[in-house]
């Protein structure tokens, strides 16, 4: 975590799948289990160019936001109205397009073409002004994620959400999903909701069978409705 170069083994059995798991990841000089020839051996291994690619894949390890991921933890077992969700405003801008040009919000978007800042600008100030959208932020110290509900021709409020990548695989999306929803009925009651998914997009997927929506396959996309 502080980036220091590492030797390390293991030599008892409840250290061994933390020990094979940071092993593979190529983050310490492997000691085995400390026999004074493994040692020897490690020190023997150590250069330079050796310590700064164990570095550097720590970095890639720990990213140094870890104590953002354990606030968010520790306060979704604390606050019962966690996530909070408020109405997104002007100021929310900047986050929106760095959130809508992360590589895997972009694979899985219905639409892959490049953003453009000059084109989200326009496009965020309308629907931002629009009676027929309405962009939440969901938040806690941190911000969270954001959802987006487009009214389309035939009445439903198509959803779009994203998780901000560093709170991605702690089971937020149901949460952000749930929380929109419930914003958006208790403004427009009785309001048909629809998302479409990307097959390949496993965790969408997850997220709007959990939430009992009706789902069925069109046009190679799959189509959740309430």
């Amino acid at each position: 975590a502080i980036r220091l170069p590492v030797i390390s083994g293991s030599y008892t059995d409840n250290q061994a799948y933390m020990y094979h798991g940071l092993k593979e990841y190529g983050v310490f000089v492997d000691a085995h289990k400390f026999e004074e020839e493994h040692i020897r051996s490690a020190f023997g291994k150590v250069n330079r160019g050796l310590l700064n690619e164990i570095t550097s894949r720590q970095a890639g390890l720990i990213d140094g936001h870890s104590e953002k991921r354990y606030r968010v933890m520790f306060e979704r077992l604390v606050y019962p109205d966690f996530p909070k969700v408020r109405k997104a405003k002007y100021g929310d801008i900047q986050q929106y397009f760095e959130c809508a040009c992360d590589p895997t919000v972009r694979a899985n978007a219905l639409s892959n073409e490049p953003l453009v800042w000059e084109n989200h600008l326009a496009w965020f100030r309308k629907k931002i002004s629009s009676k027929r959208s309405l962009l939440l932020v969901i938040y806690s110290s941190f911000e969270i994620g954001q959802i987006r509900f487009d009214e389309d021709d035939k009445g439903y409020w198509v959803i779009d959400y994203s998780i901000d990548k560093l709170f991605r695989g702690m089971g937020l999306g149901l949460l952000t999903v749930r929380k929109g929803v419930q914003h958006l009925l208790s403004e427009i009651p009785e309001r048909k909701i629809k998302a479409e998914v990307k097959p390949e997009n496993s965790p969408s997927i997850q997220v709007f069978r959990k939430m009992g929506f009706d789902e069925s396959v069109r046009d190679g996309m799959i189509l959740f409705t309430n």
